[in-house]
């Protein structure tokens, strides 16, 4: 009935546990999505606790069972605690926590407020979780402290997110994780664009050496970086693998181009437009 009064509508379902297959699965006359929880809650909760393993086990688990749909991933909502109190010991996990929510696969869904770093604790009732909506005017005073710069990182992430379908519908490859460093890639269906993110949650910086075999490049295959700042990590080497530097509480992402082989001695380079 939704189909025939509105080809374009989105049924989407608050589904707190279970099984999301007896809920989810539009060609099957069920919603189009439902919020995921499981993979929600390790989002923020692993920069907390500075433990990826959390992570890296709720996203195996969603490939898993949920491969094909894609669900909507929050860090805050209605009924729970912000995800600016839950962070507020190290608020630039904040940053960290809405960088992962755009590049990691799903649907992202900001809850209003968290754009600005709203605060909120559950204990405090529901009027705690869902004030009225920020005054946009930042001279109003009603933004908190680091408001704006958050504000600024999200819209450039999210333009930098629609510019890049890879981070849009792209299949989710979990590269590498440590407690404070997680790397993973996104590919587009058509294989297009193959992306690399690298995330450290750590207050020092890191190097991680990152094994690339399953992406089918072959050594040469230079990283340039896309977002983030951090040294050149330069091109995979003859074991398949990367070293990637990340500074602390940082996000970076890179995109894969072959290097062009120098002509042997002896033989003529090509001529551009030959």
């Amino acid at each position: 009935v939704c189909t025939e009064t509105n080809p374009e509508h989105v049924l989407l379902g608050e589904v707190i546990h279970g099984d999301y297959n007896t809920w989810v699965g539009p060609t099957k006359g069920l919603l189009h999505s439902g919020t995921n929880y499981q993979l929600s809650k390790a989002l923020w909760s692993s920069l907390k606790e500075h433990n990826f393993w959390e992570l890296d086990s709720a996203i195996q688990r969603d490939l898993m069972l949920y491969r094909e749909m894609s669900l909507v991933n929050f860090l805050s909502n209605h009924d729970v605690a912000r995800v600016a109190t839950q962070l507020e010991d190290e608020p630039l996990l904040n940053k960290l926590a809405h960088f992962m929510l755009l590049t990691f696969r799903g649907t992202p869904c900001i809850y209003y407020g968290d754009e600005v770093g709203v605060k909120g604790c559950k204990e405090d009732g529901d009027a705690a979780l869902r004030m009225k909506m920020v005054d946009p005017d930042v001279a109003s005073g009603e933004w908190p402290a680091g408001g704006k710069e958050l504000y600024d990182f999200i819209a450039k992430l999210v333009a930098f997110r629609n510019l890049h379908p890879a981070l849009v519908c792209g299949a989710h490859q979990p590269l590498y994780h440590q407690n404070n460093e997680m790397v993973y890639a996104r590919r587009t269906p058509d294989g297009s664009e193959l992306l690399v993110i690298a995330v450290n949650s750590a207050a020092e910086h890191s190097h991680v050496e990152v094994a690339m075999g399953c992406l089918d490049k072959a050594p040469g295959t230079l990283l340039k970086c896309l977002w983030g700042d951090g040294a050149d990590c330069g091109s995979i080497n003859d074991e398949f693998k990367v070293r990637i530097h990340l500074p602390p509480y940082s996000g970076r992402i890179f995109t894969l181009s072959h290097v062009k082989e120098p002509a042997s001695e002896g033989e003529a380079p090509e001529v551009a437009g030959k």
